[in-house]
C-alpha cells in the first residue's frame, strides 16, 4: 500500500534535503563545475576577524542556540565549528538530552546524524578511486548483472542521485532492500533526471564491501574515519557507540518525548558522530587529508536538483549571505535532525545536530551562526523574555498557539528570507510545521499599517489540474498595539484588533495564479481575545531589516459565512463558480445519483491515475467521499488519494484504489488514520465497457470498504492494526460504480481512471468475501506485509 511510503515520508525515517517532498520529476541535468581548487585565494577569504573575541563568538552562539530551542519548542542542539583562518575548534550545546531524565545536552553528546552518512560513503568510494579500485563510469552490472538496467547505472549516478533508482520502501538488509527495488519502476531513464533515492547508497555500501572484501564499517573506519582524525564516529550497526548517544524525540501532544529505538539505517544514514567530529571531517575532506584534489573536483562537480538546488558526489551546494557559497549535507530521521557545511571562502566548517526534529529551522539557525562566526566582533543580542505561555486558564476549543522568529522585511520585498516557526494547532497532531516558510513583513498600507506574518506551507499538485495545494497561516498585529506594548515596558498585547486566519489556496504553477481560495479558521470573538507577547530588546520599532520574536495565543472560529469560505479566480483574477470534481469528468452523473441512502452510505467520487502497485511515489489523485457510518461522517479523504492496477494476492487484477484521512498522533510513537478502499475487477470494468454499460451494477464483484489503521513505530520498524469498520452492502441492489470509459482503452498502468460509486455500507466483514482474510475485526501486519499477531502488536 502507498501509504506507507507517503506516512514513512511525512515522519522523516530518512530524508536528505529534498527527499521528502513531491513526485520525482524529469529534468535536463545542468552541470556546474567549481572554479578552481576548493583552496581558494587568500584575496577571496572572509577575513575579518579578530581572535581575541573567539569566547565571545562561543557565548553568542549559546545565545543563538537557546533561542533556537525557545521558538521551536525544542530539547536539544549542538554545534561544532572549526576556523581554519584561526586555527580555533569550538563546540556548544544548549538544551536537554533526555526531557525524561532531564539531563543536560553537552558538546561531546553523540547524535544519529542520518543523510550526512552519504558524504562519508562518497568519500570512501573516492578514496577507493584514487587507489584504482574503482571508477565513477564503472557499471553496477560489475557488482548485480541481474539488476534491471545495471549495464547503463554508473557508479556516479549512484553517487549523485540520477540513476533513475526507486527509494526503497521498507526497511532490511541491504540485499533484501536491493532485491525489492529490483522490482519497482524506474523514476527516469539512468542519466536524464534527479531524484534523492537512499537505495543508491545502499548499493554503494555494498560495493565497496565486494571491492574491498571487507564490511563497510571496517572501510569506513580505516579510509575515512582515521584519515579524518575522528575520534567518537562510528557507523552505529557494526561498531556501537563511542560515546552517550542524545535521546532522540518525537512530539506527543504539542510536547518532546523520547523516542530513540534502534537505528534502522546503514550506509545510507547509519553513521553515529559528534558536532566536534563533523565539523573536522569537513574541515579534513576540504584540507586533502581525506581524497586526492582531482577526487575532490569529482566530488564537487554538480548536478541540477531541478528545484533551484545542485547536489554532487554526497552533498549538496549551501548559499550564506556572509560567506557566499559552500557545501554540506543534511540528514532527518524521525527523531533526529542536523547539517555540515563547509565555505570555502571563509576557510570555515560547521556542524549543527538536534535531537528532535527541526527541518526548516536548522537552516535558519545555520546562517545566523555563519554570520556571527564571519563577523565575530561581538555576541547577538540576548533575548531576556522567557516563554510565557499566552493561553488563558481556559483556553478556547480551536485555537493557535505561535512562536514565531525572524527578518521583518518591506511589504514589496522581492525575495524575503525565510523565517522560522512553530505552530500548534488544536485537534492536530502538532509540530507539523517542519516543511513551511515563514515570512515577517511590515506593511504601511490601507488605514492600519501592521506587523503581517505569513505562514506557507505547500503540498504535491493535484492530479489533472496541474495546481499546488498552499496551507496559509495569516497574522496582522496594528504597529499602534506593538508600540504601546514597547512603551508599557510589558510587551504584552490583548487586543480584538488583532487580525488573523487559516486558509487554503491552489496555486497553477502553469500560469502563476491563484486559482482557489478558501478560508478554514477567523477570530473567534464572543469576548474571547487574542494575545501576543513580544521580546522587547529584539525591536525597536518593527521596521524592515529588523528581527522580530513574537509568541501568540489565537482563538478560531471554524463558523464562517459561506460565501467567503471558497472563492475561485479566472485568468483574469475574477470571482467565478467553483467547478465540482463532476467537472473533470468527460461523461454525464444521471441526476440523483448521489442522493442520501439512510444513515449508512458511501458516495464516491475518484478521479486518479492507474499506478505500479510498488510504484515508489504514484500521482497523487482527488477524490471526495461523503462516508456515513449510522449518521456520522467518516474522514477518509484528506491524504493520499491513489489507484493501483494490481492481483493484489486476490487471483485476478483489480483496480485498488484508497483514500486516507484524519491522521492524529496518540502518542511520540502511534499514530491512526481511517482509509476508504475500493476495488474493482478490471474484467468488470473491460466486460461494461465492451458491452457498452454504463456502470458497473449490484451483480458485479466489486468491494468498498472503510477501516481504522492504528501504526506503531518501535526500533526503526513499523506495524499496523487494520480494523474493520463497514463495508459495501451485498444485499444492496442498487449499488453501482460508474466510470468514465472515455480515458481508457484497457484500464492498464498509466492511464486515467475516473470512477463514481453510490452504495449502502454494513458492519459486516463477511461482506467482503475473500478480500478480507479473517473472520476477526482486525487484522494486524508489518511494514513489509508479513502477518503480525494483533496481540504482539498491543503489547508494541
Amino acid at each position: 500500500m502507498r501509504f506507507i511510503a507517503v506516512f514513512l515520508c511525512a515522519v522523516g525515517v530518512l530524508c536528505g534535503a529534498v527527499a521528502c517532498k513531491e513526485s520525482p520529476k524529469t529534468y535536463e541535468l545542468d552541470f556546474a563545475f567549481p572554479e578552481g581548487d576548493a583552496t581558494v585565494d587568500e584575496d577571496t577569504l572572509v577575513t575579518d576577524v579578530d581572535t581575541d573575541t573567539a569566547p565571545t563568538v562561543e557565548e553568542g552562539i549559546r545565545s543563538l542556540l537557546e533561542e533556537h530551542l525557545l521558538f521551536t519548542n525544542g530539547v536539544g542542539v549542538a554545534v561544532g565549528v572549526e576556523d581554519l583562518r584561526t586555527g580555533r575548534r569550538y563546540a556548544v550545546a544548549a538544551g536537554k538530552s533526555d526531557t525524561g531524565e532531564g539531563a543536560a545536552l553537552t558538546a561531546d553528546h553523540l547524535f544519529r546524524v542520518a543523510s550526512i552518512t552519504k558524504t562519508f560513503v562518497a568519500a570512501t568510494v573516492l578514496r577507493l578511486m584514487d587507489n584504482q579500485k574503482v571508477k565513477l563510469s564503472d557499471t553496477l552490472d560489475r557488482w548485480y548483472p541481474d539488476y534491471p538496467e545495471a549495464d547503463r547505472i554508473t557508479v556516479r549516478m549512484l553517487l549523485n542521485h540520477t540513476s533513475g533508482i526507486s527509494d526503497y520502501i521498507v526497511v532490511g538488509e541491504p540485499e533484501a532492500i536491493i532485491a525489492r527495488t529490483a522490482l519497482m519502476p524506474r523514476l527516469f531513464e539512468p542519466g536524464e533526471g534527479w531524484s534523492y533515492s537512499n537505495t543508491n547508497y545502499v548499493l554503494l555500501g555494498r560495493i565497496i564491501e565486494q571491492v574491498t572484501g571487507k564490511t563497510l564499517g571496517e572501510v569506513l573506519a580505516d579510509e575515512v574515519f582515521a584519515r579524518g582524525e575522528l575520534t567518537v564516529t562510528t557507523l552505529e550497526k557494526e561498531q556501537g557507540l563511542l560515546g552517550d548517544l542524545a535521546a532522540g524525540h518525537l512530539y506527543e501532544e504539542n510536547a518532546p518525548a523520547p523516542y530513540t529505538g534502534l537505528n534502522p539505517a546503514w550506509a545510507d544514514g547509519g553513521i553515529v558522530s559528534s558536532v566536534s567530529d563533523l565539523a573536522h571531517f569537513a574541515a579534513r575532506l576540504f584540507g586533502g587529508w581525506i581524497i586526492s584534489s582531482a577526487a575532490l573536483d569529482d566530488m564537487l562537480t554538480m548536478v541540477s536538483t531541478g528545484s533551484g538546488g545542485s547536489y554532487g558526489l554526497g552533498l549538496f551546494s549551501f548559499e550564506s549571505d556572509a560567506a557566499k557559497s559552500g557545501y554540506g549535507h543534511n540528514g532527518s530521521l524521525v527523531n533526529f535532525n542536523g547539517l555540515w557545511a563547509y565555505f570555502p571562502q571563509m576557510r570555515t566548517a560547521f556542524a549543527i545536530q538536534a535531537n528532535y526534529p527541526t527541518v526548516m529551522d536548522s537552516a535558519f539557525l545555520l546562517e545566523r551562526i555563519v554570520a556571527l562566526v564571519a563577523n565575530a566582533e561581538k555576541a547577538p543580542v540576548v533575548d531576556t523574555c522567557d516563554h510565557r505561555d499566552p493561553r488563558p486558564d481556559t483556553p478556547a476549543p480551536d485555537h493557535e498557539l505561535v512562536r514565531f522568529k525572524g527578518i521583518v522585511h518591506g511589504i514589496d520585498a522581492e525575495d524575503p528570507a525565510t523565517g522560522a516557526a512553530h505552530y500548534y494547532r488544536t485537534g492536530e497532531t502538532g509540530g507539523e510545521n517542519l516543511f513551511c516558510a515563514e515570512y515577517a513583513f511590515r506593511s504601511d498600507e490601507g488605514e492600519t499599517p501592521s506587523l503581517y506574518l505569513i505562514e506557507e506551507c505547500p503540498e504535491k499538485r493535484r492530479l489533472y489540474t496541474g495546481e499546488t495545494r498552499v496551507r496559509r497561516f495569516e497574522l496582522f498585529i496594528p504597529l499602534t498595539l506593538l508600540a504601546a506594548a514597547k512603551e508599557s515596558g510589558e510587551g504584552t498585547i490583548e487586543s480584538p484588533l488583532i487580525d488573523y486566519s487559516s486558509i487554503e489556496y491552489w496555486y497553477d504553477e502553469a500560469t502563476q495564479r491563484v486559482t482557489k481560495r478558501c478560508q478554514n479558521g477567523v477570530p473567534a470573538g464572543g469576548g474571547t481575545m487574542a494575545r501576543v507577547e513580544t521580546c522587547l530588546d529584539r525591536n525597536t520599532d518593527f521596521s524592515a531589516g529588523e528581527e522580530v520574536r513574537l509568541f501568540a495565543y489565537l482563538p478560531l472560529s471554524r463558523d464562517i459565512e459561506e460565501e467567503k469560505q471558497c472563492r475561485c479566480y479566472n485568468a483574469s483574477g475574477g470571482v467565478v463558480s467553483c467547478p465540482a470534481i463532476e467537472d473533470l469528468f468527460d461523461c454525464a452523473v444521471p441526476e440523483g445519483y448521489f442522493a442520501a441512502a439512510g444513515d449508512t452510505y458511501a458516495h464516491l467520487r475518484m478521479v486518479g491515475s492507474i499506478e505500479h502497485p510498488v510504484a515508489y511515489s504514484p500521482a497523487e489523485g482527488l477524490a471526495e467521499h461523503d462516508l456515513r457510518w449510522d449518521g456520522a461522517p467518516f474522514d477518509a479523504t484528506s491524504y493520499n488519494n491513489f489507484t493501483t492496477r494490481t492481483d493484489n494476492g486476490l487471483g485476478e487484477e483489480v483496480l485498488f484504489a484508497q483514500s486516507f484521512g484524519d491522521l492524529r498522533a496518540l502518542n511520540a510513537n502511534t499514530y491512526t488514520f481511517n482509509a476508504a478502499e475500493l476495488i474493482v475487477p478490471v474484467a468488470a470494468l473491460e466486460a461494461a465497457k465492451l458491452n457498452e454499460e454504463v456502470s458497473l451494477t449490484a451483480a458485479d464483484a466489486f468491494f468498498f470498504s472503510i477501516h481504522r489503521y492504528t501504526q506503531k513505530i518501535r526500533d526503526g520498524e513499523i506495524s499496523y492494526k487494520k480494523c474493520f469498520v463497514a463495508a459495501r452492502d451485498a444485499e444492496d441492489t442498487g449499488a453501482s460504480i460508474l466510470p468514465c470509459y472515455a480515458d481508457n482503452d484497457e484500464f492498464a498502468i498509466g492511464e486515467p481512471v475516473k470512477l463514481f460509486g453510490a452504495m449502502n455500507l454494513v458492519a459486516d466483514p463477511a461482506s467482503l468475501g475473500f478480500y478480507w482474510p479473517t473472520t476477526d475485526d482486525c487484522l494486524c501486519f508489518t511494514a513489509a506485509g508479513a502477518p503480525l499477531d494483533c496481540a504482539e502488536f498491543d503489547g508494541l
